[in-house]
């Protein structure tokens, strides 16, 4: 004998052999008892990293805009920041969303966006100058180049540290969805 579940909470025991009984109460199909899902597991550093490489990737792209817009004529270092800006901004979205390859996609942005700043300090120095910023935060755009790597660094090392987490995340959210399916096949 066998117990089986309905999606509306009826319950019949029926013998083994039986593969397609029906709902006394609503006429649905019977089928095993579903799982219960587990807890949500915890996002914060998730969070935390996918917020920081939008972050960083948001003021790189605020750079490169307000330098476009200061300046005629793209050069390739300008193309780089708004491209790794773009990037960083939306798979840090996508990442927030519990997708792993967006958490790794954003870290990747953000450690581009350091690797640029240490690189070439004199031409982010030039960057920082010709967009305007350096007027409203600080006289050295040297100390606000090195912070921006700082940042960014930082960022991508809080994107690789919640890989665990990302991944448990969406193991949950796969598992949610399956459980969601099944309950409407029912």
């Amino acid at each position: 004998m066998t117990e089986l579940h309905c999606a509306c909470g009826e319950r019949r025991v029926v013998p083994a052999g039986l593969r397609v009984v029906s709902c006394v109460k609503c006429g649905r199909a019977l089928g095993p008892p579903l799982p219960e899902p587990g807890p949500r597991p915890a996002i914060w550093l998730l969070a935390l990293a996918a917020g920081a490489a939008q972050l960083v990737a948001g003021i790189g792209l605020g750079l490169a805009i307000a330098c476009a817009a200061r300046r005629s004529g793209a050069s390739s270092a300008l193309a780089a920041w708004a491209i790794a800006g773009v990037v960083g901004v939306f798979a840090g979205g996508m990442a927030h969303r519990g997708r792993v390859g967006a958490l790794v996609v954003a870290g990747l942005a953000a450690a581009a966006l350091a690797a640029m700043c240490l690189t070439s300090r004199a031409r982010l120095t030039e960057l920082l100058h010709a967009s305007g910023v350096v007027a409203y935060v600080t006289v050295d755009a040297q100390l606000l180049a090195r912070a921006l790597a700082g940042l960014a660094g930082v960022a991508c090392l809080a994107c690789l540290a919640a890989l665990p987490q990302a991944r448990r995340y969406a193991a949950w959210q796969r598992e949610r969805l399956e459980l969601a399916f099944r309950m409407q096949r029912v």
